[in-house]
């Protein structure tokens, strides 16, 4: 039974009519939500047209310009909104490699002539590509359709005018079939809940918010995230019910923008009231309220602190974008650049969970972590390329298989990624002593002699 906090704001919930009540899109825009649905049917029947042939074939086909593939290859060329587009796949790709909870980010889009846009790209047709390229079992397919109709949903819902008063606010739960789990990356530990709120801005633009939310306390604990979601919906005055955690994405909540006014953080903290005793959905370790909207501002800075592995990758990727023959083997081969990026940065950041990238390189990157500390430079990189060899992580849960990426192996270059506007962010003092220093932040004495390291 989930166990209901006390929460200083609980009057919120009180029933009755109330003007921040939260809606139902499918019943108070239900033309719009037709619409969309037939926008969806009809673009799947076109996909069930043209894709008779098996998957395997059309992963090798030349593909559109709403890939990765396509954008890598434009952008090789000069094109500059095309390297864009290959830079926020890559951020993208930092945040659900390290980030499995606790954790948000923000995409802005264009929407135009009725349509949504990612760096000129059409969303929709992004999400199509899951489908088009990807191998999915029936569970996973039902998801992606599900995901390309609400993209069709959220552009109807902007061109009503739904979005001037109400956020749209879509809960994907983590699902439960352990097979569907494992075959296609989802984080056990934390059985992720995404929380994705989509906000009209001034104009043409767009935000889509996304907050990483824990399903359960801890990695052995029972999930909690349905309860909770179902809950908060509830009170808000919502007619909403999850039967299975497939319901979290059927079902599109609007949010009056003057009940959600910091954005999605506001709908986490209704989560973990919802749940009592978490943060972000993960039992807290610290007695103190937490600042919802000062910890927003800080995962925006964490974001923007791996700015520097973004450009690595991103130019990495573009130099091999010429031995790229599908639209799948080039989110392989960013997903492993980046990965091995991460894996050689969490040997020097301690704040990196390594179980993100599963139990064996975990216990590398850790041995690793010692030998660094006791200064044994060669062993520490010994250990660091057999933690990148095993590592096992997962970002976007959809390409199941173990299949590798059809590339040579080029290791990255890691030259200046875990450096900053002030250099190099391990160093030794004059007797030889290792120090790391924060992020953007300098270090006046060693952390083992106490001699000065000022310049």
């Amino acid at each position: 039974m989930l166990q209901l906090a006390t929460h200083p704001e609980v009057e919120k919930f009180e029933q009755g009519p109330r003007i921040d009540r939260w809606l139902l899109a499918e019943q108070a825009r239900p033309i719009e939500s037709d619409i969309a649905r037939s926008r969806a049917q009809k673009l799947l029947g076109s996909l069930a047209v043209n894709n008779v042939v098996d998957v395997k074939q059309a992963q090798e086909e030349t593909s559109s310009n709403t890939t990765l593939l396509f954008a890598t290859q434009a952008a090789r060329m000069g094109d500059q909104e095309s390297r864009h587009a290959v830079e926020q796949n890559v951020q993208t790709n930092v945040a659900e490699i390290l980030y499995k909870a606790g954790h948000q980010t923000s995409v802005f889009l264009t929407y135009a002539d009725g349509q949504l846009a990612q760096s000129g790209r059409s969303l929709a047709d992004i999400q199509a590509n899951t489908l088009r390229y990807t191998t999915l079992n029936p569970l996973m397919r039902r998801r992606s359709e599900q995901e390309l109709e609400n993209v069709f949903s959220f552009e109807e819902l902007l061109g009503s005018g739904a979005l001037e008063d109400y956020d749209a606010v879509v809960f994907s739960l983590a699902p439960n079939d352990e097979k569907t789990k494992r075959d296609y990356g989802f984080f056990s530990d934390t059985d992720t809940c995404s929380i994705q709120m989509l906000r009209h801005r001034d104009g043409s633009d767009v935000e889509l918010q996304t907050a990483l939310v824990a399903g359960k306390p801890s990695a052995y604990a029972t999930r909690h995230d349905s309860q909770a979601v179902e809950y908060i919906a509830q009170q808000n005055g919502a007619s909403y019910s999850l039967d299975s955690e497939e319901d979290g994405l059927r079902q599109i909540l609007l949010i009056p923008k003057t009940a959600a006014p910091n954005g999605v953080v506001d709908i986490v903290a209704q989560y973990d009231w919802a749940i009592g005793g978490t943060f972000y959905g993960e039992q807290q370790t610290h007695s103190q309220p937490i600042d919802y909207v000062a910890y927003a501002e800080q995962c925006e800075q964490r974001n923007r602190d791996f700015d520097v592995v973004v450009q690595q990758v991103t130019d990495q990727l573009l130099t091999e974008a010429h031995s790229f023959t599908s639209p799948v083997q080039a989110i392989k081969r960013l997903h492993k650049l980046t990965e091995q990026a991460l894996v050689t940065g969490a040997i020097s950041d301690e704040s990196i969970d390594v179980r993100v990238f599963g139990a064996e390189s975990a216990g590398y990157i850790d041995a690793a972590r010692l030998m660094s500390q006791q200064g044994d430079a060669e062993k520490a990189l010994d250990l660091q390329m057999k933690a990148i060899k095993t590592a096992a992580s997962s970002s976007c849960p959809m390409f199941n298989g173990g299949e590798t990426d059809g590339t040579t192996d080029n290791p990255l270059s890691l030259n200046g990624i875990f450096e900053d506007k002030y250099g190099s962010l391990e160093f030794r003092c004059k007797h030889g002593h290792n120090n790391k220093r924060p992020r953007n932040k300098l270090i006046e004495k060693c952390q083992h002699c106490g001699i000065s390291v000022r310049c």
